[in-house]
């Protein structure tokens, strides 16, 4: 990290961050500035080149700190310098959002699930599960190439879709089938168990979400995947169909 900067965080201008505070006041650099306020607007990711000790991280934050009024849900630093293991990063970024590992899911999914506290919850939230789907798969099923799967079968997938259109935050179910969707799914994912295989219910995209919370207490060994997040590299198997 850059001498200037004092590792430990506080608010920005009221905004929501855990930027590093500076120690010394920031000058010149205009045409940097300039250059790189129009690239964060046209790309989702920037990167700063140059030789040990010319500035970029001080040059970086200074950036980020100006930026904070534009993103209501928070400009962050995560520090991946010491980081030598990428399969250690994302517990890394989620510890700098305050997430913790959640016993038997993968930190993968508990990054991309906290999404859905943004803004734009929904469309955010399916974004990053689909960019992140590779690593929500591996880490679910590992490096095999086949994923076996439970679906639902067709005429309990149109009832659920009409049922929960527009609805996802307070499903829209009547207590019976509820129950016998909970029962259902539980089921299926305990077949699972003898062949050592992970629960994995495979659903389209705009139920995904709902169906998560929905199962999360009720079936907590069920991981529930959409379709757009499943890599073009894995084999489906299905092993299972669950109806009304």
């Amino acid at each position: 990290m850059d001498e200037s900067v004092d590792a430990r965080s506080g608010p920005c201008g009221g905004a929501v961050t855990n930027l590093p505070r500076p120690l010394t006041s920031f000058v010149g650099r205009d045409a940097e500035l300039a250059r790189l306020d129009k690239e964060l607007v046209r790309a989702r990711l920037v990167t700063l080149i140059g030789a040990g000790g010319c500035g970029k991280t001080r040059l970086a934050l200074h950036v980020a700190a100006q930026v904070t009024a534009g993103y209501p849900d928070g400009v962050w630093w995560v520090e991946l310098g010491p980081v030598s293991d990428p399969d250690l990063v994302p517990y890394v970024v989620a510890r700098a959002f305050g997430l913790r590992e959640e016993e038997g899911r993968p930190i993968i999914e508990t990054l991309a699930e906290h999404a859905a506290k943004t803004q734009d919850a929904s469309v955010l939230q399916g974004h990053v599960r689909v960019a992140l789907g590779r690593q929500i798969v591996q880490d679910i099923a590992g490096v095999s190439a086949e994923l076996p799967v439970i679906t639902l079968e067709p005429d309990l997938e149109k009832l659920l879709q009409s049922s929960l259109a527009g609805n996802a935050a307070n499903p829209g179910l009547e207590p019976g089938l509820a129950e016998r969707l909970q029962q259902r799914l539980a089921e299926a994912a305990r077949r699972q168990e003898p062949a050592a295989e992970p629960a994995v219910l495979l659903v389209p995209p705009q139920l995904r979400h709902t169906l998560a919370r929905f199962t999360r207490s009720s079936v907590p060994n069920l991981h529930v995947l959409a379709w757009n997040e499943i890599p073009d590299n894995r084999k489906v198997r299905l092993v299972s169909a669950v109806g009304k």
